[in-house]
């Protein structure tokens, strides 16, 4: 007598069953991969942004020798929309001209988002000001100097 190899319908059944929940947990994982990837891949972006408008900032603003939050006749300016043209995720600025010692401080904080604001970062610095020799202290969101 001869024995037939062969697959059962049930065997069949149970292995289709098992490569379904195996397919299934691969594609699960691979959708959460791929959101987690462009989660952060958003967030280096409001992060790179972010950075690069505080040395932007930081380059521009250093060796100036006029600077107010007010008078706008200094040739130079810098507030959002400035820094926006460059890096589109830097959302909000701010600036605060400080007396410290005997230095002036330009205190600056940037924060930036995505387009879903879901993923904000910030930046706060302050920068010493050695070739200003008079400014008015205060805060405010546009910055001009010379």
């Amino acid at each position: 007598m001869r024995i037939r190899k062969g697959f059962t319908l049930i065997k069949l059944i149970i292995t289709l069953a098992i490569l379904t929940i195996v397919i299934g947990a691969i594609s699960g994982l691979f959708t959460y991969s791929l959101r987690v990837y462009n989660k952060g891949e958003k967030l280096s972006q409001v992060q790179f942004d972010v950075r690069m408008a505080s040395d932007y900032v930081i380059k521009e603003v250093r060796n100036t020798e006029k600077i107010s939050l007010t008078d706008d006749t200094l040739s130079n300016r810098l507030d959002l929309s400035a820094l926006q043209a460059r890096y589109p995720s830097v959302k909000k600025v701010e600036f605060e001209v400080k007396f410290f010692g005997a230095n002036y401080l330009l205190a600056f904080k940037i924060d930036g988002s995505d387009s879903n604001s879901q993923n904000d970062y910030s930046v706060s610095s302050e920068i010493i000001l050695n070739n200003i020799t008079n400014a008015f202290v205060g805060t405010g969101e546009t910055l001009y100097y010379d």
